[in-house]
């Protein structure tokens, strides 16, 4: 019973993972959609569009991070499945 207890668990706290996951990796597209913008109008110039688009933050450019994102969420889904499974079995 424990075990199926901490599958339960596990599962609710990486979908909460996901979810959190989901929000900044959201932030982030939403940045540069904002950034492209900005760029279309007029409003910033080519350079500072390109050089905001790589800039690292914490090693990472922009697109790196949302990808990171991207491979954490598969990540924590997996996972879930194998929790998942782990549930189905004890039942």
């Amino acid at each position: 019973m424990g075990r199926t207890q901490t599958a339960k668990a596990l599962v609710v706290e990486l979908s909460k993972r996901i979810k959190l996951a989901n929000q900044r990796r959201n932030k982030l597209v939403n940045y540069l959609d904002k950034l492209k913008e900005k760029y279309s109008q007029g409003k910033i110039s080519y350079s500072t569009y390109i050089e905001t688009i790589y800039r690292r933050r914490d090693g990472k450019t922009i697109s790196e991070c949302i990808e990171h994102h991207n491979e954490y969420i598969k990540d924590c889904e997996k996972r879930i499945r194998e929790e998942r499974k782990k549930i189905v079995k004890k039942n």
